[in-house]
């Protein structure tokens, strides 16, 4: 996946960088240790800050292994988050051969429910699995009546 990159970072256990891709952000967060709602939060806040839409798309790489403590309180807080910050609508990815991610996945859609937000989320050993299912649905969002004028302007330029 190519793009124009946007900021990149690192934080306790996990680094970011962040990519403009067509006119969308897609952030790409690798665990670096185990990580926790602790070190979630400083990473959604800086990714979110400048976030062009009310699109917000996500891969975390946890191909290491690394313990992920992620509740169902912690998704709530995150949630919150997104929303404050203007995010209607989450596409993530999580790259892993854990088979427990399953299980974060089916909470985390059971909490988007709940705070009425549109989610479609996977998990995936393959990052380049996990590229084409971000980038399948950015194009999906583009090709929306109100957002096509916008992609056609950025492949354009």
């Amino acid at each position: 996946m190519q793009g124009r990159k946007i900021s990149s970072g690192a934080f306790a256990n996990i680094s970011y960088e962040t990519l403009e891709c067509y006119v969308e952000h897609v952030n790409f967060m690798t665990a670096t240790g185990p990580i926790s709602r602790e070190h979630r939060i400083p990473v959604y806040r800086q990714t979110l800050q400048g976030n062009p839409s009310s699109s917000y798309f996500a891969i975390l790489d946890n191909r290491r292994g690394y313990e992920d403590e992620f509740s169902y309180d912690d998704m709530l807080i995150l949630s919150d988050i997104t929303l404050k910050a203007g995010i209607r609508r989450i596409v993530s990815v999580s790259v892993t051969s854990e088979s427990a991610y399953l299980n974060i996945v089916k909470l985390s859609q059971a909490v988007a429910h709940t705070k009425d937000i549109e989610l479609d989320s996977m998990t995936t050993h393959c990052m380049d699995k996990a590229k084409n299912f971000i980038l399948f649905r950015i194009q999906g969002i583009a090709n929306k009546p109100s957002q096509s004028f916008r992609l056609i302007n950025s492949l354009s330029q």
